[in-house]
């Protein structure tokens, strides 16, 4: 069944951010740690993307080049032609 019968990627992108949220507000005792802060804030722009919200994919990808620009998922978005501006 197509994508919009489960909408699954809104599900996706509302518990995504809830982990995003509680990481950035708990950084001394963080749920997740750093490298899977990274893999979610990758996933959760490719989840923006193909629901089509392009600005928040812009944000959240330019978000993980400023925070782990060294990381495989930065040098991945690079690959992809994402800058950070």
């Amino acid at each position: 069944l197509p994508e919009g019968f489960f909408h699954s990627s809104d599900k996706a992108i509302k518990d995504f951010k809830a982990v995003k949220s509680a990481y950035e507000r708990n950084r001394e005792n963080p749920p997740i740690s750093h490298e899977q802060y990274v893999k979610l804030l990758f996933d959760l722009g490719h989840l923006y993307k193909k629901a089509n919200f392009l600005d928040k994919a812009e944000k959240i990808f330019n978000k993980l080049l400023k925070v782990a620009p060294e990381s495989k998922y930065a040098k991945r978005l690079v690959s992809q032609g994402v800058n950070n501006e």
